[in-house]
């Protein structure tokens, strides 16, 4: 709830395309905390509750960006293509039987890169004369 609504209180005063790349970007620094305080059960479960408020505001904000940016005739066909490479992902990294310090690192370094395709979208739909209206990705 309280992700919610803190992106109902971001979206009024910025683009969705702008404040997700610092949601993102807190989310892999949060989830590096069972990483690098690996004895502070407090701060571990500071960083997970910091992870859970960024998910609180990322479903809102890729509801609002694919209803952008996806056509509707093509919306749940684009999605469900997308599922399949993401739960290939993850089944092969559940497989590998890895370390938690590595699993994480994991899910930490795939944030980064949605921090830089987040940072890509926002590159291409707000240029240096502004907000532009973009047309259509898929």
């Amino acid at each position: 709830m309280i992700g919610s609504s803190l992106f109902k209180l971001l979206s009024k005063y910025t683009s969705v395309e702008s404040f997700m790349r610092v949601v993102l970007f807190v989310a892999a620094l949060s989830l590096m905390t069972p990483i690098l305080y690996k004895g502070n059960q407090m701060v571990i479960f500071i960083g997970f509750l910091v992870f859970e408020m960024c998910v609180g505001i990322f479903w809102p904000s890729m509801g609002t960006m694919r209803g952008k940016y996806v056509a509707e005739e093509t919306r749940a066909t684009t999605m469900n293509i997308f599922r399949v490479p993401l739960n290939m992902i993850v089944v092969v990294i559940l497989l590998q039987h890895l370390e938690r310090d590595t699993i994480f690192e994991f899910c930490a370094l795939f944030l980064i890169i949605a921090v830089v395709c987040q940072q890509w979208l926002y590159t291409l739909t707000y240029s240096a004369s502004g907000p532009q209206k973009m047309s259509l990705i898929v």
